[in-house]
């Protein structure tokens, strides 16, 4: 198993002290040279013809570099904030980063004429004048709550985007991290579930025994929200159901002033941590799950705690470091996106997730993952 090489003493470690401080890099240079870009521009679509654009941050690693995703809350974008210097910052470690928008925000405004067809796009605010003027943008603003479950989505077209460029030797997408804020934090811990519950078929009708969401190695939740939209709000639930039976490490962060956050993260933690089930293979697997506040972070939620003047980053980057020193990566493999998948869960006969050729992942069932 993934996690046979961690202890009782060594994850107890993790759980106490994985946001350590870095020594501060000091003040910028007033005059800067202009440099090089380090990332090139992203371009992928969605299973319902949305078009989401962002930046994909290669590694000096290639093949052997680890993905993060970064997860923007719903209402900004991918530009705002301290995204991309967060960005950079991995990328300076050896980490292939994706960036993106979703639907409805920052770049990722423009639809094809098929995302019209679909029923949950016909409710969004303008959409019966959006059909007849053949319009092919949309706006979060015409988004109401009971439609933000289905940015998941965009979440599984970003991870298939990875897949692409791991079969071109340029990552590894067999080690996801997932760096979420607030509700986009919520939108990746459904995805995850959903990630737990999808399967390749092999053979005739039978399902591999390793769900796809091993290829998340840990997650980060920056002020993680407690439910997404008005549809789902047990995303407790959801992360139970990942570290329960699936030992995901997450970290929470909040600013030390936002006593809601703070008390969120520590019953959350404490819950992950009661409900993982140990072995004589995971000792102590309680400290999979650490949280943090953030010095000087005050009531500042999600990507905002970003900012320079506050070692979010370093904590982040240290997070991630001392988990890989305690689990193994996984070893590079062609993704094999021709192959038949399918979602499988306890309530009903399995769903096909994408069929061979298809280019991404059909429209997550995220009701039967609520049901939890």
């Amino acid at each position: 198993m993934r996690f046979s090489l961690v202890s009782q003493v060594t994850i107890r470690v993790i759980g106490l002290g994985l946001f350590c401080l870095l020594p501060s890099n000091g003040p910028a240079l007033a005059l800067q040279p202009t440099k090089k870009e380090t990332f090139e521009r992203a371009r992928f679509y969605t299973s319902d013809h949305a078009e989401l654009i962002g930046r994909f941050y290669p590694s000096f690693k290639g093949k052997k570099a680890p993905c993060v995703m970064f997860l923007h809350k719903i209402g900004s974008d991918s530009s705002k904030d301290g995204w991309d210097k967060l960005a950079e910052a991995l990328q300076n470690k050896g980490y292939a980063v994706l960036s993106f928008d979703f639907r409805g925000h920052g770049e990722s405004t423009v639809v094809e004429k098929e995302f019209w067809q679909q029923p949950h796009n016909q409710r969004l605010r303008g959409a019966a004048a959006a059909v007849r003027q053949k319009k092919n943008s949309i706006s979060y603003k015409d988004f109401d709550k009971s439609y933000y479950p289905y940015l998941v989505n965009d979440v599984a077209a970003a991870k298939v985007f990875l897949d692409r460029k791991n079969d071109a030797n340029e990552c590894n997408s067999s080690n996801v991290i997932l760096i979420g804020a607030e509700d986009g934090a919520s939108l990746g811990a459904l995805w995850l579930a959903s990630e737990w519950s999808r399967y390749q078929v092999i053979g005739g009708n039978k399902l591999s025994p390793l769900p796809e969401g091993k290829d998340v190695f840990c997650a980060v939740w920056l002020t993680i929200s407690h439910r997404v939209g008005n549809n789902v709000n047990n995303v407790l639930s959801l992360l139970k159901h990942c570290g329960k039976e699936k030992k995901v490490p997450m970290g929470f962060l909040y600013g030390d002033g936002d006593a809601v956050a703070e008390n969120t993260a520590r019953d959350w933690c404490a819950s992950l941590a009661r409900e993982v089930k140990e072995t004589k293979d995971n000792r102590d697997a309680k400290g999979l799950y650490a949280k943090q506040a953030i010095k000087g972070g005050g009531k500042l939620t999600g990507s905002a705690l970003l900012q320079d003047k506050l070692d979010t980053e370093d904590r982040i980057i240290k997070y991630i470091e001392a988990i890989q020193e305690k689990r193994a990566l996984e070893e590079f493999e062609d993704r094999k996106l021709d192959r038949l998948t399918c979602w499988s869960f306890s309530n009903g006969a399995p769903i096909t997730a994408n069929e061979p050729k298809e280019k991404t992942i059909r429209l997550i069932p995220f009701q039967y993952l609520t049901r939890r």
